[in-house]
């Protein structure tokens, strides 16, 4: 669990746009109630304390900070999560959530005082390896426009998913992308229930028609006769089938404007055969692992002020400061079609493409395939 701390905390680079979001009421006071820790004595440690679960009949409330307030609560419908928001005139915006998933308790947890994470048993009654009790662990955080919203959720040891403006960006600890699916995530209208609560109950949330280059890199063809060849991409780059034509399929390459044809059976498609999975030893045991069924798709590290362009020889959106980028397919004259790491999207300005472009000479490393 502290690996999902500190991996969500390195994600969240937010601003503070506090903007009257409907649903909510301003009150004079902030009501704290007992049980609370003021955020400014743990935010920003390098080690997070945690309370053990069986030790959370009904302990920590929440958090207490100069902007912010983060509680739980219990009613008549529940128990909640409110969160409340200093306005200028020193009052305070509040907003409650939908009633929390039976047995939810607040984690002793702070890495940003608009971040609040809580966890609750598995409802499915799921067991880990040693017999106890399988918890799942959740991040609620503020967003620039004044909303707390559902932002991530902790399936098992190795597998993340992370919300993204309405979609949930499925994603393992590898890092890999596998697809949205669109979940209501205000908490004030959530359904937290529609929360997958398995790794194969999120991946079936996944379109039929997403998948990925196979076995090995597919030229994309302008054409359904193959006559007029754009690239060749690498395996393991994220498609959308489009449609498909005897023997060729067409394809946008991930969530870019980049559409063409490549042969329909070097593509995996569905969930089923996208994902893989296994065991493996160490120190701490049997472990699982999750990854895609190909290769890994070839990496780089990008300059310290790399150009990121629109298109080759384009215009440049944005500069990167030695990211690490998925190298999705070289094409020729010293031009990179790139695909940005899908831990990094939500640290990233709202709208940041998820491919772009990138000059040879931007490029600081490269490993995997493109390396040899």
């Amino acid at each position: 669990m502290k690996r999902f701390a500190l991996l969500l905390a390195a994600l969240l680079a937010l601003s503070f746009l506090f903007a009257l979001p409907a649903l909510a009421e301003v009150v004079d006071a902030l009501p704290v109630p007992e049980n609370c820790q003021p955020i400014e004595n743990y935010i920003g440690q390098n080690s997070v304390s945690y309370l053990d679960y069986a030790d959370m009949a009904d302990p920590f409330r929440g958090w207490v900070g100069e902007n912010t307030a983060m509680f739980m609560e219990d009613t008549p419908e529940g128990r909640i999560f409110v969160g409340y928001v200093r306005q200028e005139d020193g009052r305070w915006l509040r907003t409650e959530s939908t009633p929390l998933p039976e047995g939810a308790v607040c984690q002793y947890i702070i890495t940003e005082e608009d971040s609040f994470y809580f966890s609750y048993p598995h409802p499915q009654g799921l067991k880990n390896e040693d017999g106890s009790t399988k918890w799942m662990t959740v991040l609620i955080r503020l967003e620039s426009d004044g909303v707390w919203r559902f932002f991530g959720g902790q399936l098992s040891a190795y597998e993340v998913f992370f919300g993204y403006d309405n979609d949930i960006l499925l994603v393992n600890l590898l890092g890999y992308a596998y697809g949205t699916y669109t979940l209501d995530r205000d908490v004030r209208t959530i359904d937290w229930s529609a929360i997958p609560m398995t790794w194969d109950a999120a991946a079936a949330c996944l379109a039929p028609d997403m998948g990925v280059i196979g076995a090995q890199p597919l030229p994309l063809y302008a054409d359904a006769a193959g006559t007029t060849l754009l690239a060749e991409y690498h395996i393991g780059t994220p498609v959308t089938v489009l449609e498909q034509e005897a023997d060729m399929a067409r394809v946008r390459i991930w969530d870019s404007d980049v559409i063409g044809w490549v042969q329909a059976d070097g593509l995996l498609l569905g969930s089923d055969q996208v994902l893989v999975t296994g065991t493996y030893e160490d120190e701490d045991g049997v472990q699982q692992w999750l990854g895609l069924a190909t290769t890994t798709v070839p990496a780089c590290l990008t300059g310290s002020a790399a150009n990121l362009y629109d298109a080759p020889d384009g215009t440049i959106i944005r500069v990167a400061e030695g990211e690490t980028m998925l190298l999705l397919a070289d094409l020729g004259n010293g031009w990179y079609h790139v695909g940005v790491n899908p831990f990094d999207r939500p640290s990233l300005p709202e709208g940041t493409p998820m491919t772009c472009y990138i000059h040879a000479e931007q490029i600081a490393e490269m490993s995997g395939d493109a390396a040899e």
